[in-house]
Order: C-alpha cells, then sequence, then structure tokens
C-alpha cells in the first residue's frame, strides 16, 4: 500500500474544525469519518474511491488529492492547499486572495 506525503498538504474545515491533510491515508480517514453530507455528494464518492486506489497503487496520488479537493468545493468547505515551496509573502497573499474569493461567493447567496 502507497502513502507518500503529498508535496502540498490540505487543510479542510469540517464540522469539528481544521483538519490537515498530508497524505492519502489522512484524506481517506477525513472522507470516511468527517466529511459531511457524505451520501449525497457524487465528488465525496469519486474522491473516496480515488483515495483507495491511490493507496492500492491503480491512481496517482496527486489525483486523490485533486479528487479531495473538487469534493470540498462542491462540499461549500472551506479548505487551503499549502505549498511548502511559497514564501511568507506568496502565501499571504494566496491566504487573502481565496479569503476574498470566499467572501465574494458566499455575499451571492
Amino acid at each position: 500500500m502507497r502513502n507518500e506525503s503529498w508535496a502540498k498538504t490540505v487543510s479542510i474545515r469540517v464540522a469539528d474544525g481544521d483538519m490537515v491533510i498530508r497524505n492519502t491515508s489522512d484524506a481517506l480517514s477525513c472522507l470516511a469519518h468527517r466529511w459531511p453530507g457524505k451520501s449525497n455528494n457524487p465528488s465525496y464518492r469519486r474522491a473516496l474511491r480515488d483515495c483507495e486506489a491511490a493507496l492500492n497503487g491503480d491512481m496517482s496520488e496527486a489525483s486523490a488529492r485533486a479528487a479531495l479537493i473538487v469534493a470540498a468545493m462542491a462540499s461549500g468547505l472551506r479548505y487551503e492547499v499549502h505549498d511548502d515551496e511559497l514564501g511568507p509573502l506568496e502565501a499571504e497573499i494566496s491566504r487573502i486572495t481565496r479569503d476574498m474569493v470566499w467572501e465574494e461567493r458566499f455575499a451571492r447567496i
């Protein structure tokens, strides 16, 4: 079973707080145990399948991470991708930009 650390970790805000996901096992655990509205979301089911496939070596872990992010977006969950290669200024610009996009999105609802 593969389970390499991701170069870009993902934080997802779930009902009981933020979860930092560092690898495919973390992603599968988040999907299985902490994800809201599991059964009604096709993106959720796809992410679950893709994470299982990645752990079995049938899919890349990058694809599983992408499926997790799509599921978070489709579920309306706030998420953040952490790129360790960004410097402090770039990371802050990315965070502020993402926050502004979320604020605009929810202002229309």
